[in-house]
């Protein structure tokens, strides 16, 4: 459910829609409200949020190893060929850990304006530890799965939103 934007941000509101729908028109500057989301409408963006992100290259890069596997179910001194099912279900395991654990998290907040149709605005919430958090506004799509799409280098949510394919390929 989309929040009401207040009179003032509507003409804001309204290029930003008109944006994704018209791809000739210009990009607007959306400052003003972001700033409003991040203030007033925080709670919209809370409610936004489609799960932790991870970024599955450096899962990859630190943990989709032969050794590491074997190391994780004890498996050293087995004489076992490890095969590309057993390879795909541990980086499963893995990615599901780093999401368990994850301190950055995908919103898409939804944005409607009166008799257009709703988009869907990235916000991309990042944990700095002690620094508490940053938020990342990217541009609007037109539903929540582009805008998720948008991240391919990233797991949201599940880690069965990767195919084995692009898991063995890492």
């Amino acid at each position: 459910m989309a929040i009401e934007i207040p009179q003032s941000l509507q003409k804001v509101a309204r290029s930003a829609v008109n944006k994704v729908f018209n791809k000739y028109l210009p990009i607007p500057d959306l400052k003003a409200l972001y700033d409003w989301f991040e203030d007033e409408g925080w709670d919209e963006i809370v409610i936004s949020g489609l799960g932790g992100c991870v970024y599955l290259d450096f899962i990859a890069s630190t943990d989709f190893y032969d050794d590491y596997l074997k190391e994780d179910f004890d498996l050293h001194a087995c004489e076992i060929i490890i095969t590309d099912e057993m390879r795909v279900a541990f980086a499963r395991t893995r990615i599901e850990f780093y999401l368990s654990q994850a301190d950055d998290f995908i919103h898409a907040v939804e944005l409607k304006v009166l008799d257009l149709p709703s988009v869907f605005l990235d916000c991309h919430i990042r944990g700095q530890g002690q620094g508490g958090w940053e938020v990342e506004w990217g541009r609007a799509y037109k539903t929540e799965e582009e805008l998720l799409s948008a991240y391919g280098d990233m797991v949201v949510m599940d880690s069965k939103d990767i195919s084995d394919e692009k898991i063995l390929k890492l």
